[in-house]
This record gives structure tokens, C-alpha cells and sequence, in this order.
């Protein structure tokens, strides 16, 4: 697992790297947080007592590999077909 930082944005100016550098110093090395590992989110989802419901951040991030999976899946079927059909006119 990696560990990776939802970040809710108060400051237009901040940036993943300046995220990422805040933490280096601040948390232990196996905790760091690479920038290409940091979100902005809108709002960090939380239940009626305030506490970060980690499982829907979870099923966020399932649902988004989920889709970067069918993404990537429909441009290898489209690559294919377009070199079949590139074969046949020859």
C-alpha cells in the first residue's frame, strides 16, 4: 500500500509538490506522501460525530481504478481493431 493525501484546498495556490513537502519533514519516511499521490477533494467525507470515513475514501479510490481499467481496456480493443482493419486493406 501507498500512502496518499486527500487534501481539501483553502488556498487556490497550493500545489501536490508544496502538500508533499509539508509532510516530509513532519511524518515518519514510510509515511511520506509522493505529490502524485495527493487529491484535492471538494470535502473529506465524515460521519455525524466528525470522524473521516476512511471506507468511503476507499470505495473512491476502487471506483476510480475501476474506470482508469475500462478506460484503458476500450483504447487496447480500439488499437486492435484498428490494426485488423489496417490489414484487410492491404
Amino acid at each position: 500500500e501507498v500512502p496518499k493525501a486527500y487534501v481539501v484546498k483553502q488556498n487556490e495556490a497550493l500545489s501536490a509538490d508544496d502538500v508533499a513537502a509539508f509532510l516530509k519533514g513532519r511524518v515518519a519516511e514510510f509515511k511520506e506522501v509522493a505529490a502524485e499521490n495527493v487529491e484535492f477533494v471538494e470535502a473529506v467525507p465524515k460521519s455525524a460525530a466528525g470522524k473521516i470515513l476512511r471506507k468511503e475514501l476507499r470505495a473512491m479510490e476502487a471506483a476510480r481504478a475501476a474506470d482508469a481499467d475500462a478506460l484503458a481496456s476500450l483504447v487496447i480493443a480500439r488499437r486492435f481493431a484498428f490494426i485488423a482493419s489496417a490489414r484487410s486493406w492491404r
